[in-house]
């Protein structure tokens, strides 16, 4: 069985989100697969420790979603992360960083993700310094031009994944319950892993299943 769990970014959805997990053999993690995050799910190193190997928005966020995968690894369940596109930003940062970037010598996958991110950056830079300038109207101009890049970014990160989820679900045959974590804006991921599968993914909405155990009207988004 292959399932797709939508999740919010959020500390308070992250136990729902574990008693869920608990029901599967694998769990695959939208987090990039490098060396760091490898040592911490060994306990090798500590969370404080992880923060140096990896890019992070809410430091409590990850704590506990770290925490999470651990927990997981401790009770038999095989975490695994893919992120490609996160690996790519990653390592092109860290080579611009140290004045190594080469772009003669990047794939035609890694030119697209540090022109994405470029543009991201510009329309990002481009936003605050109008909200500075009290410019509403370059303000709403750049909103618009970073939602529509965003909107292609989760398009390409979740192609990326799609790809490497297929590839590993081949490995593994199909002799084990799977659960493919995503952020919740990252539907098209659902497509493209149908599209690439045999089979159709079941999809688990943790919003729309923590707003019926709490007996809430389920969140909706607005695009």
């Amino acid at each position: 069985m292959i399932s797709i769990i939508l999740a919010p970014p959020e500390v308070e959805y992250i136990k729902y989100l574990r008693e869920i997990a608990y029901h599967y053999d694998v769990f695959i993690a939208e987090v990039p697969n490098i060396e760091g995050v490898r040592r911490y799910l060994r306990g090798e190193i500590d969370f404080n420790q992880l923060l140096f190997e990896i890019e992070y928005f809410d430091a409590d966020y990850s704590r506990e979603f770290y925490k999470m995968l651990r927990d997981l690894v401790s009770n038999g369940i095989n975490v695994i992360p893919i992120d490609p596109y996160s690996l790519i930003g990653m390592n092109i940062r860290v080579k611009a960083l140290l004045n190594e970037l080469n772009y003669e010598s990047l794939s035609n996958e890694e030119r697209y993700v540090a022109f994405m991110e470029l543009k991201i950056a510009e329309a990002y830079r481009g936003y605050n310094s109008a909200l500075l300038r009290g410019d509403f109207e370059n303000a709403v101009k750049y909103i618009l031009r970073y939602a529509r890049l965003d909107a292609e970014r989760i398009k390409f990160r979740s192609e990326l994944r799609a790809r490497e989820i297929v590839r590993l679900l081949h490995d593994l045959g199909m002799s084990c319950d799977v659960l493919v974590h995503a952020d919740h804006y990252n539907e098209v991921l659902v497509k493209y892993l149908s599209a690439k599968l045999t089979c159709t993914p079941s999809v688990i909405r943790l919003n729309d299943v923590v707003s019926r155990r709490l007996g809430l009207r389920p969140w909706a988004s607005r695009g």
